[in-house]
């Protein structure tokens, strides 16, 4: 698929159909609301989506991040990460230490 609206609607579809309770999203077409489970970083290319509203969300990751976001759940911690390949060595370096600190 080409990306954008093409891709990510049938990606919801088919978490929708398979019962899929959380989605880890990157480079998505468009990022909802935290309100409606959308958990994007500052630049909406890594997401987590809750799609299931009864999942119950212990914790936040900052948005203020560029290149991950995470979700705490009740036993599990949800990363979503992207870097892109073409960015310069050294902001990638910066990223990964960034990534490390949050663990």
């Amino acid at each position: 698929m080409d990306g954008g609206r093409n891709a990510q609607d049938p990606l919801m579809a088919t978490a929708s159909e398979r019962g899929a309770d959380v989605l880890i999203v990157s480079e998505a077409y468009r990022c909802g609301t935290e309100e409606e489970g959308w958990f994007p970083d500052t630049s909406s290319r890594a997401a987590v989506f809750i799609a299931n509203p009864t999942i119950q969300v212990r914790e936040i990751g900052r948005r203020d991040t560029d290149g991950f976001r995470w979700v705490a759940l009740d036993e599990i911690t949800i990363y979503s990460c992207y870097w892109s390949p073409n960015t310069d060595y050294t902001l990638f370096v910066d990223f990964l230490d960034r990534l490390e600190g949050s663990v």
